[in-house]
C-alpha cells in the first residue's frame, strides 16, 4: 500500500488525518500486529478522530 507524503508537523498531521487513517486501520490487520499494538493503535486512532482544529491551538 503506498501512503501520502510524510506530514510535516502535527498540524499538517491533523489536517491529513483521513489520509493517514487508512495506513493506521490497515496495521491492525496485519498478521505480525500483536495484541498490543493493536490496542495502542485503536486508542490513537480513536484519539485522532476526535481532535479537533480548536483542540491544537496554541
Amino acid at each position: 500500500m503506498r501512503g501520502p507524503k510524510p506530514a510535516r508537523d502535527l498540524i499538517d498531521f491533523h489536517l491529513r488525518w483521513p489520509e493517514f487513517r487508512p495506513l493506521a486501520l490497515a496495521l491492525l490487520d496485519r498478521p505480525d500486529t500483536t495484541a498490543v499494538e493493536a490496542e495502542t493503535l485503536r486508542w490513537l486512532i480513536a484519539l485522532a478522530d476526535r481532535v479537533g482544529r480548536d483542540d491544537l491551538a496554541g
